[in-house]
C-alpha cells in the first residue's frame, strides 16, 4: 500500500515524483514494464529512440526549468545526451530508488467500498494499492496507429508500423519502400532507407514543415515571444497571422521555404500556419529536390496484383514494402483501465470520473516540446495530491469544461484533432496551468525593467514560470536562464530586435495619430 503510485518511469513520471518529493510527499512508487527507466529516451526499451535520433525541439524547450542543461550541448542534442541529462536529474533528486522496472500492470480496479477509496493495480506477481494514481506511460506505449482502410488488405508485400523498425530494418535492402505519413519519424526513416532502397513518401492530408533553425546556433522554434503572442492572441487573431506569415508570398513562409514550408504540391494543406502540427525535419526537402526520395499524395487504389499502387495524382508504381508512420492512438495503451476514467479529462490531466486519477505527458504541443508541458502538468498534479484535490472543481463542472476545451480544440486544430487527440497550443496551455499553481509573476513582483524586457521581447520560455517559486535558488536559476537566452542566442536577439522595431513603429504611428487629432481640433 502506497499513498501514490505512478505508472511509467519516463520523464513525465519522474517529473511527478520529483515534485511530490519536493512537497514532502515521499510515499511514492513508480511501476514500469520496461527494463530501464527514462522511457523512450533509453534505446534498450521498446518503443524507444533510434540510433540516429536527435531532438526536433531546441534545447531551450527540452531544458528542465530548475535544472539547466549543460552549456556545451548543441542546439538539437542527440538522444544519448538527453539520456545523460535525465540521468543526472534523477540522481540529483534521488528518484531512481522509487522505481520498480520489469513490472507490467495488467489490470486496475477501484475499491468497491467508497470509504476505502483505494486503487488496486494487479501485476503478474503482486497487487499494489494506492490512494492516488498517476498514469504517465506515454502516447507511444503499446498503441501504434495502423490504418484499417480496406485498401491495404490488397497489398501482398511486407507491411509494418514504424514502431517495429528494429525488427524489420535489417531486411530492407534493394526494396521499393512506400512510407505512409509525413512526420519527423518518417523523415528520419526515409533518410536512412534511401541509401540502399527506393523510397517514396505519401501524405494524404498534407502537412506543414517548420525549419529547425535559422542558422547553426539559431533554432527556429525560438522565433516567438510573449509580445508576439499578445499581438496574435489579443489583437490580430491567428487567421490574420496565418495570412501575413503563413500564406503571404511577399514576406511569409512561402517566400522563405515554399508553400506550407516545403513547396511540394502533393503535400499541400489548407490547415492554418498556427493551427497545425509542424514537421521539423526539413532536411528531407533537400533529398526530394535531388530525386533521392519521391513525394506523392494519398493512395487512390492498390491493384489486384498486390504490388501496384495508384496515387491521387495519377502516378502508379510498384512497391515491396509499406511502412506506416501514422503515429500512435491517444490512450491506446491503457487496456488495463476502464475507459470511463479517461473519457473526459480536465485540462488533459485529471479524470472527471475520479480526480484521484491523473495523467501526465499525454499532451501534444504543435511547437516547443512534450517534456516542457509535462513538467508544468506535474507541478499541478503534485499540488492537487498534496492538497487532496480540494482545489479542483466538481466532477460535473470539470466535464463541462472538458467539453468546451474539446470544441475549442476542434475549431483551432481542425486537421489534427482526430489523429492527435490531445494537441494544444503550448503557450496558452502553460499559462493556464501556471494560473492554477500561482506561477505567473506580477510586474510588481519582478520590478526589474531589464528582466521584464527579456521576458516579453526575447524568446518565449518556460523559465518565467519559476519566478514566483518559494525557493530562492530556483528563482535565481530562472533569472540566469532568461538572461542567457536573451543575450546569447542569435534567434532570441533577432526576435528581440524585431519586437523593439514593431513597438517603436506602433508608438510613432500613435503619436502621429494624436498629432493629427490635435491639429484637427485647432
Amino acid at each position: 500500500m502506497r499513498n501514490t503510485i505512478i505508472i511509467g518511469s519516463g520523464i513525465s513520471g519522474l517529473f511527478v515524483l520529483k515534485h511530490l518529493k519536493e512537497n514532502n510527499h515521499h510515499d511514492v512508487l513508480i511501476l514500469d514494464k520496461n527494463p530501464n527507466p527514462f522511457g523512450v529516451w533509453n534505446k534498450e526499451n521498446h518503443p524507444s529512440v533510434l540510433p540516429f535520433t536527435y531532438t526536433v525541439s531546441s534545447k531551450l524547450y527540452m531544458t528542465i526549468s530548475d535544472f539547466p542543461m549543460p552549456k556545451h550541448y548543441p542546439e538539437f542534442p542527440h538522444h544519448s545526451d538527453i539520456l545523460k541529462y535525465y540521468l543526472s536529474y534523477a540522481k540529483k533528486f534521488d528518484l531512481i530508488k522509487h522505481i520498480k522496472n520489469n513490472v507490467e500492470v495488467l489490470k486496475i480496479e477501484k475499491d468497491a467500498d467508497a470509504d476505502a477509496d483505494v486503487w488496486h493495480l494487479h501485476t503478474e506477481k503482486h497487487t499494489y494499492s494506492c490512494k492516488n494514481l498517476v498514469i504517465a506511460c506515454g502516447t507511444v506505449n503499446n498503441s501504434p496507429n495502423i490504418p484499417t482502410d480496406s485498401v491495404f488488405a490488397k497489398f501482398k508485400g511486407t507491411k509494418f508500423h514504424a514502431d517495429d523498425f528494429k525488427i524489420h530494418s535489417s531486411a530492407l535492402k534493394d526494396k521499393r519502400i512506400l512510407i505512409i505519413g509525413v512526420s519527423d519519424t518518417s523523415c528520419d526513416l526515409a533518410e536512412v532507407f534511401k541509401k540502399q532502397n527506393s523510397v517514396t513518401m505519401s501524405s494524404n492530408r498534407g502537412v506543414w514543415f517548420q525549419n529547425r533553425n535559422w542558422g547553426a546556433y539559431a533554432p527556429a522554434d525560438m522565433f516567438y515571444n510573449r509580445f508576439i503572442d499578445f499581438i496574435i492572441k489579443k489583437i490580430t487573431g491567428k487567421k490574420a497571422f496565418d495570412y501575413i506569415v503563413g500564406r503571404n508570398w511577399v514576406m511569409g513562409v512561402g517566400l522563405w521555404w515554399g508553400e506550407n514550408g516545403h513547396g511540394i504540391k502533393e503535400w499541400r494543406t489548407n490547415s492554418g500556419y498556427l493551427n497545425s502540427y509542424y514537421v521539423k525535419s526539413r532536411d528531407i526537402i533537400s533529398s526530394i529536390s535531388k530525386g533521392e526520395i519521391k513525394a506523392v499524395d494519398g493512395i487512390k487504389e492498390i491493384h489486384d496484383n498486390g504490388k501496384s499502387i495508384t496515387f491521387k495524382n495519377g502516378i502508379t508504381e510498384d512497391f515491396d514494402t509499406i511502412i506506416f508512420c501514422t503515429g500512435y492512438a491517444p490512450f491506446g495503451g491503457l487496456k488495463f483501465l476502464d475507459k470511463k476514467y479517461y473519457k473526459h479529462l480536465y485540462k488533459h490531466i485529471f479524470s472527471c470520473e475520479d480526480p484521484s486519477l491523473s495523467f501526465a505527458g499525454y499532451v501534444r504541443p504543435y511547437l516547443t516540446s512534450i517534456p516542457m508541458l509535462s513538467e508544468m502538468q506535474s507541478r499541478w498534479i503534485a499540488q492537487e495530491i498534496c492538497n487532496k484535490n480540494q482545489t479542483l472543481p466538481t466532477s460535473e463542472a470539470m466535464i463541462e469544461e472538458a467539453k468546451r476545451d474539446k470544441d475549442r480544440q476542434i475549431r483551432e486544430f481542425p486537421h489534427n484533432y482526430k489523429r492527435l487527440g490531445t494537441i494544444v497550443d503550448p503557450y496558452d496551455y502553460c499559462n493556464m496551468i501556471a494560473s492554477k499553481i500561482n506561477a505567473i509573476p506580477s510586474w510588481w513582483t519582478l520590478f526589474n525593467l531589464k528582466l521584464i524586457t527579456c521576458i516579453y521581447l526575447s524568446s518565449w520560455n518556460h523559465h518565467y514560470f519559476r519566478l514566483n517559486d518559494a525557493n530562492s535558488e530556483k528563482r535565481d536559476i530562472a533569472i540566469r536562464n532568461i538572461n542567457s537566452i536573451a543575450h546569447e542566442n542569435p534567434t532570441s536577439l533577432s526576435i528581440r530586435g524585431i519586437s523593439s522595431i514593431i513597438i517603436i513603429s506602433v508608438i510613432v504611428i500613435l503619436l502621429l495619430i494624436v498629432k493629427s487629432i490635435v491639429d484637427t481640433c485647432k
